[in-house]
């Protein structure tokens, strides 16, 4: 929402993602998501991607975030999506 994150100390480790070109990667994920077979996992990406797309919406298209704060009730999925969308630092290797 307007704070640039390269300007900003975060904390670091496994626990937090920061995501630049987060349309795009919202974009990608959604196009894999939408195929896996699991309904209910399936369901839940998708939410998640949901919330991720109002941040993009908002003009917001770096992220800065603890994995756990989106998917509490549906970690496992949460964690593979999160892993989607941190595949690379380049969203240009990610899948089309």
């Amino acid at each position: 929402m307007g704070i640039d994150l390269d300007a900003q100390r975060w904390p670091e480790g496994p626990a937090y993602l920061r995501l630049d070109g987060l349309g795009e990667r919202v974009r990608r994920v959604r196009a894999e998501v939408v195929r896996w077979t699991d309904l209910e996992a399936r369901r839940d990406a998708l939410i998640m991607l949901e919330v991720l797309q109002e941040e993009v919406d908002q003009d917001q298209e770096d992220l800065f975030m603890r994995r756990a704060d989106l998917g509490r009730s549906y970690r496992e999925t949460a964690e593979r999506v999160w892993d989607l969308l941190a595949a690379t630092s380049d969203i240009a290797d990610l899948p089309e």
